[in-house]
């Protein structure tokens, strides 16, 4: 070992933080502020997201053609290409993820916040494109942590999981209205767009965050337990056993990876994950297209988007009631049927002349439905994870999850070159929506209820 007094003085002053953070006492009303935080958390998450397509048109004019004179076909090219390689921070957060596991999910979150507080700050007062694209990356890289699924799953209560999670999704559709709303708000009457403005409402959000984060917010009391047992045993001990490789502590992909692959529960679970992905051109990607190739106006659709979040947002804060109430499988199980209902019903709906707003409706219940799925299994494999790698399996299942989304969507951009849209999007849904729920029905273990110390 490289410095093991070097180490040991870390570890050290790492396990001194850490008891003094365990003997911080929680005033009464704590439990709802830390709900109340974890939703500005998400909701900020989901805000920024969606601000860099909703507002592109107007950056795209601003810097490149009123800033640099091109057409703005060339603009949003070149915008394209600028942003494109920002994906790659995606996989550089999931890694990074992993670290929660050594130095806690409240740093992450702090650095999370933080991150997204300065690139939206960045953004606001970005002078070109150049400066924008800084603050753009600094957005990217921190929403793709995704650690508040990992934090929520620790500090909810053990009868409430699902629960949290779903007010935190509800208000999270919420935020995803917002951003339409305040561009109605920041359109003057000759139709331009004051698109800066929209990202103040995220900086000041982040900021109170990173207060409360400071201030008022704890680390998880799951992984102080676990991380305090584990800064407290000999570190020849820990070496012995890492030989042995009966250590899930201290994190490490290589430990997520042999966990995935050799714990039987842990296998189907990432399976029915990992085909839940595969789902996505289904349920999430075409959505728009389908609605135009089905004869729909752009006003039309317009207004289908509008009404879409709202249903998505009741039917994803149902599903939390019903999973508490029903366990994670039969919850998924039930919402799976109803995503594949809703996609069929939301085509028809179409093909029949409905209503926009009713179109919209039937598309949220679909979209809302097959994300709840998805946060069923996610709650799942936080809940059968080692709080040691709970961090590491969580950026290792997001690697995973981020390779077959891509070879997904390939490979359904060029089928329906070759089918009828609609056609492929209900087959292609059915099928491995459905294979991935044999797997949860027939192969995993239901976790609702289960103590998270349980796996340690």
């Amino acid at each position: 070992m490289k410095n093991p007094e070097k180490l040991l003085a870390k570890e050290q002053k790492q396990l001194a933080r850490l008891r003094k953070e365990q003997g911080r006492s929680n005033f009464a009303a704590y439990p709802m502020v830390l709900l109340v935080f974890m939703i500005l958390l998400r909701m900020l998450d989901e805000f920024t997201t969606n601000c860099g397509s909703s507002l592109q048109s107007a950056i795209v004019t601003e810097f490149f053609v009123v800033g640099q004179g091109m057409s703005y076909q060339e603009g949003l090219s070149a915008m394209s290409l600028g942003t494109s390689p920002m994906m790659l921070l995606t996989i550089l957060a999931t890694v990074v993820l992993s670290l929660a596991d050594r130095i806690g999910r409240k740093p992450m979150l702090l650095i999370s916040g933080a991150g997204i507080a300065i690139g939206t700050c960045a953004v606001f007062f970005a002078p070109d494109f150049s400066a924008y694209l800084l603050g753009y990356a600094f957005i990217n890289f921190c929403v793709a942590f995704d650690v508040h699924q990992l934090y929520i799953v620790e500090v909810a209560p053990e009868n409430k999981r699902a629960s949290w999670q779903a007010y935190s999704s509800f208000f999270s559709q919420m935020a995803i209205i917002s951003v339409g709303l305040l561009r109605l708000l920041n359109t003057s009457d000759d139709g331009q767009l004051a698109w800066r403005n929209i990202y103040l409402l995220p900086a000041l959000v982040g900021i109170a965050v990173v207060i409360l984060l400071v201030v008022v917010v704890r680390e998880s009391d799951v992984f102080l337990k676990q991380r305090i047992a584990y800064l407290e045993t000999p570190i020849e001990v820990r070496q012995e056993a890492s030989k042995k490789k009966q250590n899930n502590n201290n994190g490490g992909m290589g430990k997520a990876f042999r966990y995935i692959f050799k714990n039987k529960q842990m296998r189907w679970v990432m399976l029915a994950l990992l085909l839940f992905r595969m789902a996505i051109p289904a349920f999430a990607n075409f959505n728009e297209s389908i609605m135009t190739t089905n004869g729909m106006s752009t006003d039309a659709v317009s207004v289908a988007l509008i009404f879409s979040p709202l249903a998505m947002g009741f039917t994803r804060l149902s599903a939390g009631f019903a999973s508490d109430k029903l366990g994670r499988k039969k919850a998924s199980s039930i919402y799976s049927i109803a995503s594949v209902i809703g996609l069929i019903a939301f085509i028809g709906s179409i093909k029949l002349g409905a209503p926009a707003a009713l179109v919209g409706l039937i598309m949220g219940i679909s979209t809302g439905s097959y994300w709840t799925v998805g946060d069923q299994i996610i709650l799942m494999m936080n809940e059968s994870s080692p709080t040691g790698i709970r961090g590491s399996v969580t950026a290792a299942s997001g690697l995973l999850q981020t390779v077959v989304a891509i070879i997904a969507m390939v490979a359904a951009s060029i089928l329906v070159a070759f089918v009828d849209l609609s056609l492929f999007c209900v087959v292609y849904g059915v099928i491995t929506l459905g294979i991935a729920s044999v797997c949860l029905i027939f192969k995993v273990k239901e976790t609702n209820g289960v103590s998270l110390s349980e796996n340690d």
